[in-house]
């Protein structure tokens, strides 16, 4: 026991425990730090959980606008047409889209567009559209325009059922999931 002087002034007895270094450091004092130390690593595991949760969301939904405004600007007469706004799913970087955050969007009869945009909004951004194909994997069409994608609609509606053998197998499906 050892005498301490506490904040109100009085003097109180405090049990003295052995420490590591041969000190003697009040009773308690290590079972009072590891459940700070553990709050604390509480505390920052939410908060870094918080952060990937809206770097994740914010990344969905950039991706979703980034697509929908790059079908808005090159593609008015086709694509922005026909594909509602709503149709866009966004996956944010890491374990939704190994590269980079991406947004894909249904067409009907299996085929899907991808769109992907590596640098600040506006810049470097890649539109596929993913055509399925009789070997069960699919084919990656880049889209640079409206003629390359009428180009490929005339190819898909003409080549069903055969395999080019220019296929591969998808980025949902190399994943294990489907968009």
């Amino acid at each position: 026991m050892t005498n301490t002087r506490v904040p109100n002034g009085s003097v109180a007895s405090i049990p003295l425990a052995p420490t590591g270094s041969g000190t003697r450091a009040p009773a308690g004092s290590l079972a009072e730090l590891l459940a700070l130390a553990a709050d604390y690593r509480a505390a920052v595991e939410l908060r870094q959980r918080r952060e990937e949760e809206e770097r994740m969301s914010r990344e969905r939904t950039d991706a979703e606008s980034s697509a929908r405004f790059h079908i808005q600007r090159y593609f008015p007469e086709t694509l922005a047409v026909v594909l509602p706004q709503s149709a866009w799913r966004g996956y944010a970087r890491g374990s939704e889209s190994p590269l980079a955050p991406c947004a894909v969007a249904h067409l009907g009869e299996g085929l899907w567009l991808h769109h992907t945009r590596n640098k600040p909004f506006g810049s470097a951004q890649l539109l596929t559209l993913l055509v399925p194909c009789a070997c069960g994997n699919y084919r990656h069409v880049a889209l640079p325009d409206q003629f390359t994608l009428s180009e490929e609609l005339g190819a898909v509606a003409a080549n069903r059922g055969t395999c080019p053998g220019t296929c591969t197998t998808s980025a949902a499906m190399a994943f294990g999931g489907d968009w």
